[in-house]
């Protein structure tokens, strides 16, 4: 794991990614979000992507 972050936080962006609400997907590309795979109040992963699927920018919100 990375130093700083402990097993729970790192789980809940892999559940998020497997589990999670998936907004903003497009064939056209832009900013997709997923959100918590128990709770879709909470944004887990946020992506920047273009019209192949490629990402540019991804952003992780890890639970205290």
């Amino acid at each position: 794991m990375e130093s700083g972050v402990n097993a729970r936080q790192a789980l809940s962006p892999i559940l998020a990614a497997c589990a999670g609400l998936v907004l903003g997907a497009s064939p056209s590309g832009g900013t997709i979000t997923i959100k918590a795979g128990n709770d879709s109040s909470k944004t887990r992963i946020t992506a920047v992507v273009d019209a192949n699927g490629n990402r540019s920018s991804v952003t992780i919100t890890l639970p205290s």
